[in-house]
C-alpha cells in the first residue's frame, strides 16, 4: 500500500468470523448499519412502512400499510380497488379486509390512481435476478404512454404526499429509458447534465423536503453518471445518499460507491462543498477499501467526529481478519505475500525448542522481541490508531485505548497492549456491563498468552476466567452481542501449551482434547478416569474438567475396546458394563461370528440375522468361545469363530460399529504392533489375530472342505497385511493360495473360491 494512496483492491473479510470484538459496543447505532452486532431492528426496519403509515395518520397498522404498499401485480391492484371501492364484496387473496372501513372513497381513488401508474413502473425497475454469471439481462420494456401519464398525474396532483412519488418514478423511468436506448459507455460530464435523468431530478427536486424519497432519486441520477463512467460525480451522489438517515438508503448507496482509483478518487473529494461531506466521502472509503487511512483523513478533519467509531472498528475485525488468514488480502488482490511473521526467527518447532533450552533461551528472546518491535513499527495502523487514542479531542477514549491494545495484542506486542488496557480500564463507563465483559475478554486472552509457568498461584487466578467463559458457552451468562467463541478456544489452547510444555499431560489433555495418542494407552485413561471419580474435587479441577468433552461412559468403553484387543476380553466385559446402555447395548449391524467368501458388508447387513449382536453380548459369546478354546473344547468351531469375530472387528470385516464410538477415532486400522497399550495413534486389531485363529483351527480341522475354509481365510489374512504394507493387488508369495490350489483343488470350496474370487482365478491361471 503506498503511504499516500488507497489500496483499490476489495477487502474481504466479514466481522462476525475469527472475532472476538463487538464495535458495536462503542458506537451510535445509527452511524453504521455495517456490523455483524447491530440489531435486527436497525437493520429491517422499513422506512417506507414509516412514512406511509404517517401519510394514513396511523389510521392503518404496519401489516395494514404493507399489504397497502406492497400488494403484488396490476391485475391484483385493480381487485383490491374493486373491493374497496364497494364493486364487489370478495376480499382479495392475502388482503385485510380491515383495511376497508378505516379509508374513505376519496383516499381509495387517489391510492388506486397512483398505484395503477406504480406497477406499471415496476415491470422494468424491479425485473427479478436471473441466475447464472452469464445470463443475459432482460429486455426493459417501458409500456407506451407511461412516461405521458406518469407526467399527466404528477401535474395533476395536488397532494404533496403522492406528488412526490411521481415525481421519483418519473426520474426513475428516465433513468430505465436511458439504460433501455443508450450504450453504457463513458459521455461527458456537460452533456449528461443535459440529459433527461438529471433535467427531471433538477427540475423539481426544490419542490420536495430532503427526504428518503428524495435521495432515492438522487439515487438513479448517481446511478445515471456511474453507468456512463462519471465516477468521480456518481460516488459524491451516492456520498449525499449514504449521509441520509435511513440505513436502507446507506447499504444500498454504500454498495453503489466505488472508485476506480486514486485519481478518480482525488476528483471525487474536489466535488464536497464542506468538511461534513468530506468527511463522509472518507468514512464511505473507509468502508469500501481502507479504514486506516479514513481515520487519519477524518481526524484531521474533525478529531471530535463520531463517524471514525464505525471505521476503527472495521480496521480491528480487518486485523483479526489478517491475523487468522496470513497473506489473504494479498493473494485476492494479485500480489506476492510480504506478510512478516514475529516467529519467523525460530520457525518449524524451534522456537519452542529455543524457549524451553536455557542456554539458548536468552537469545531466542531478544530476536523474538526484536521480531515483534519491527513488526509493530512498520504497521501503519496501529501508529495511526496509537496516536489518536491519547488525543485529548476524542470519543470514548476508552475505545480506543481497548483498540489500540487490541490491535498490539494482535501482532504479539503484549506489553504495549497491557499499557492500553491499563488505559482504558480507568476510563470505562460504570454500569455498561457489556463495555466491561469486552475489556474482560480481550484482558484475558492477554492474560493467559503472558503466561510461561502455571503453579497453585496462577491455578487460582485462571478460577475465575475459566469459569466465566464456561458460563458464557454454557449460557449461564450471558452478555448481548459478546462475540467469545474463539477468546475462548484461544483461552483454553494457550493454557494447555502451557501445561504440555511443563510436562503435565493430563492437564493440557483435558483443555485441548487433541492427543489422539493418548486414549491407545489403557494407563493414560485411567489417569483421567481417577480425577473423573476422585470424591472431593478442587475448585480449578472442577472448572478444568468443564473443558473436557469426554464423558466417563466413553472413556471405559475406549477401555473395553483396548482389553479386547489385547484378548483380555473377561475385563473388557466389566468396561464395557461401566460404559452405559447406549453404548453397549448398541446392536452391530452384521453377525460378527459369520463371513462370506467375498467380503460384502452390505450383504452381510443384509443377510437376516436370527440372533442381533450387541457390543456387550459380542464381547459376552467372545468370552464363552475363548473359554471353551482354553479347555479344549469344541476347539476347530471355537477357533473358526474367534477368527471371525477379530477378523470381523478388523478394518476389513462387518463389525466396524463395534469401534465406531472409539473416543480418539479409532477404526482399529493398520498396525505394526497389537499392543495396545503403546502410543499408536489408534488402537488396533491385526490381521495377525485372526490369522492366529484361523491357524488354530485348521489344525483341529476334520475334513478337507473345513481346511480349504481355514486357508482361504487365511489368504484374506495375508492379502490384508500386503494392502496394509502398502501393496495394492495380491501378495508375491501367495503362500496360502498356494496351499489352497496344491491341497484341495478337489474340494467343493475350492470350486466356490475359484468362481468368486478374482484373485484366486488368476493366481490359478498363470499358475499354468
Amino acid at each position: 500500500m503506498a503511504a499516500a494512496g488507497v489500496l483499490w483492491a476489495c477487502g474481504g473479510y466479514e466481522e462476525e468470523v475469527y472475532s472476538v470484538f463487538n464495535p458495536v459496543y462503542f458506537i451510535d447505532k445509527q452511524n453504521s448499519p455495517f456490523f455483524f452486532g447491530i440489531t435486527d431492528s436497525l437493520k429491517k426496519a422499513d422506512p417506507l412502512i414509516t412514512e406511509w403509515g404517517d401519510y394514513f395518520k396511523q389510521h392503518l397498522t404496519a401489516d395494514e400499510v404493507s399489504a397497502v404498499i406492497y400488494y403484488k401485480s396490476l391485475a391484483r391492484v385493480d381487485s383490491v380497488y374493486q373491493y374497496l371501492s364497494g364493486q364487489t364484496a370478495e376480499v382479495p387473496l392475502n388482503f385485510p379486509a380491515s383495511i376497508k372501513n378505516k379509508l374513505n372513497q376519496k383516499e381509495i381513488k387517489k391510492l388506486y390512481d397512483y398505484f395503477l401508474l406504480a406497477k406499471q413502473c415496476e415491470k422494468f425497475a424491479d425485473m427479478p435476478q436471473r441466475s447464472g454469471w452469464d445470463a443475459p439481462p432482460d429486455t426493459i420494456i417501458i409500456a407506451p404512454g407511461l412516461n405521458g401519464a406518469l407526467l399527466k398525474a404528477f401535474k395533476k396532483s395536488n397532494d404533496a404526499f403522492i406528488k412526490e412519488r411521481l415525481w421519483f418514478q418519473l426520474v426513475r423511468l428516465k433513468y430505465f429509458d436511458d439504460k433501455a436506448s443508450i450504450v453504457a459507455d463513458s459521455i461527458s460530464l456537460a452533456v449528461l447534465k443535459k440529459g433527461a435523468v438529471e433535467l427531471m431530478f433538477n427540475k423539481h427536486s426544490k419542490g420536495f423536503p430532503k427526504n428518503l424519497m428524495y435521495y432515492r432519486a438522487m439515487g438513479y441520477v448517481a446511478g445515471y453518471y456511474y453507468r456512463h463512467k462519471q465516477y468521480a460525480q456518481a460516488n459524491y451522489l451516492y456520498s449525499l445518499c449514504f449521509n441520509y438517515t435511513s440505513n436502507n438508503l446507506k447499504i444500498s448507496s454504500d454498495w453503489s460507491f466505488h472508485p476506480q482509483d486514486e485519481e478518480d478518487w482525488k476528483a471525487t473529494l474536489q466535488l464536497a462543498k464542506n468538511n461534513e461531506e468530506k468527511i463522509t466521502l472518507w468514512e464511505m472509503l473507509g468502508n469500501e477499501n481502507d479504514p486506516g487511512r479514513a481515520i487519519k483523513e477524518i481526524a484531521a478533519l474533525n478529531p471530535a467526529s463520531d463517524k471514525m467509531g464505525p471505521l476503527l472498528g472495521h480496521l480491528i475485525n480487518a486485523a483479526e481478519f489478517d491475523v487468522n488468514n496470513p497473506g489473504f488480502n494479498n493473494f485476492a488482490a494479485g500480489v506476492a505475500d510480504t506478510s512478516y511473521s514475529v516467529s519467523f526467527p525460530f520457525s518449524n518447532g524451534h522456537a519452542e525448542i529455543a524457549f524451553a533450552d536455557s542456554l539458548n533461551k536468552s537469545a531466542y528472546l531478544t530476536v523474538y522481541n526484536a521480531a515483534i518491535l519491527k513488526d509493530v513499527g512498520f504497521n501503519r495502523d496501529i501508529h495511526i490508531v496509537d496516536s489518536l487514542a491519547d488525543s485529548k479531542f476524542i470519543n470514548r477514549p476508552y475505545f480506543w485505548h481497548l483498540a489500540a491494545g487490541y490491535l498490539h495484542y494482535l501482532h504479539y506486542d503484549y506489553t504495549g497492549a497491557g499499557k492500553f488496557y491499563a488505559q482504558a480500564q480507568k476510563e470505562l463507563p460504570a454500569g455498561n456491563n457489556e463495555i466491561m465483559a469486552q475489556y474482560k475478554l480481550l484482558y484475558i486472552l492477554l492474560s493467559v498468552h503472558q503466561l510461561k509457568h502455571i503453579d497453585g498461584a496462577a491455578e487460582n487466578r485462571l478460577l475465575e476466567p475459566l469459569t466465566w467463559l464456561a458460563d458464557l458457552r454454557d449460557q449461564k451468562s450471558i452478555v448481548n452481542g459478546l462475540p467469545f467463541n474463539d477468546a475462548l478456544t484461544s483461552t483454553v489452547d494457550a493454557v494447555a501449551h502451557v501445561y504440555q510444555r511443563q510436562g503435565d499431560k493430563i492437564k493440557s489433555l483435558l483443555f485441548n482434547n487433541e492427543d489422539n495418542n493418548f486414549y491407545g494407552s489403557y494407563k493414560s485413561i485411567d489417569s483421567v478416569l481417577s480425577l473423573l471419580n476422585k470424591p472431593n474435587k478442587s475448585a480449578f479441577e472442577q472448572v478444568m474438567l468443564r473443558y473436557y468433552p469426554i464423558k466417563k461412559e466413553e472413556l471405559y468403553y475406549q477401555q473395553a475396546l483396548i482389553r479386547t484387543c489385547q484378548e483380555n476380553i473377561g475385563e473388557a466385559i466389566l468396561l464395557m458394563n461401566k460404559a452405559g446402555d447406549d453404548i453397549k447395548n448398541e446392536q452391530l449391524y452384521a453377525n460378527p461370528f459369520d463371513n462370506r467368501l467375498k467380503d460384502c458388508h452390505d450383504c452381510d447387513f443384509a443377510t437376516p440375522q436370527k440372533r442381533k449382536y450387541t457390543r456387550l453380548s459380542f464381547l459376552q459369546t467372545l468370552k464363552t468361545a475363548l473359554d471353551e478354546l482354553k479347555a479344549g473344547k469344541d476347539i476347530y468351531n471355537n477357533a473358526y469363530l474367534l477368527g471371525n469375530a477379530y477378523y470381523n472387528i478388523s478394518n476389513y470385516g462387518n463389525a466396524s460399529l463395534f469401534y465406531a464410538k472409539s473416543v480418539n477415532g479409532s477404526n482399529f486400522y493398520t498396525s505394526n504392533s497389537n499392543n495396545a497399550d503403546t502410543t499408536s495413534a489408534t488402537i488396533t486389531i491385526t490381521q495377525e489375530v485372526p490369522e492366529r485363529y484361523y491357524l488354530k483351527a485348521l489344525n483341529y480341522a476334520s475334513t478337507d472342505e473345513q481346511r480349504a475354509w481355514c486357508t482361504f481365510m487365511l489368504s484374506k489374512c495375508e492379502r490384508n497385511k500386503y494392502y496394509d504394507s502398502g501393496g495394492d493387488d495380491i501378495p508375491p508369495d501367495n503362500k496360502y493360495f498356494a496351499s489352497l490350489k496344491a491341497r484341495y483343488s478337489k474340494t467343493k470350496y475350492y470350486s466356490e473360491v475359484l468362481n468368486e474370487c478374482g484373485y484366486f482365478k488368476r493366481y490359478v491361471d498363470s499358475a499354468k
